[in-house]
């Protein structure tokens, strides 16, 4: 199951920011709520250790030219089964579609809001995987 946009973290407002146009690259298809990279121009899907854009608005198919892209600060939620403790870092399954169980060796997500393992997982993209993330 996709991740679906729940909130900004760091909009008190509850603007779910979007970014783009951007174009799909060729031989690619995007899913709503897939994690996505972008590379020499255009988005495709992201994987795990990627430095992420953002999380698909919507589907697109390659070449489309009018992607959305929701904010990597958008908390999205994703139903997985397990326990979360918040600010747990998990990384992104294969496919960017999902979290692994319990693997972290990438830290691609951190966990927003505690839950058990019958409710939403919410996540964001851990700050050192973005594309706008700078070393200090």
């Amino acid at each position: 199951m996709p991740f679906r946009a729940r909130y900004n973290k760091f909009d008190y407002q509850g603007s779910l920011h979007t970014k783009g146009p951007f174009t799909v690259k060729s031989g690619e298809a995007i899913t709503q709520g897939m994690l996505c990279k972008y590379t020499s121009g255009e988005v495709e899907p992201a994987d795990a250790g990627d430095v992420f854009a953002g999380w698909a608005q919507s589907d697109a198919a390659a070449g489309d030219t009018d992607l959305m892209l929701y904010d990597i600060d958008v908390a999205m939620g994703i139903s997985d089964g397990y326990a979360r403790v918040d600010g747990a870092a998990i990384d992104v399954a294969s496919g960017s579609q999902g979290i692994e169980a319990t693997t972290k060796t990438n830290y691609d997500l951190v966990v927003v809001e505690s839950s058990t393992a019958t409710e939403e997982t919410r996540v964001m993209v851990h700050p050192k995987n973005t594309l706008y993330y700078t070393a200090s």
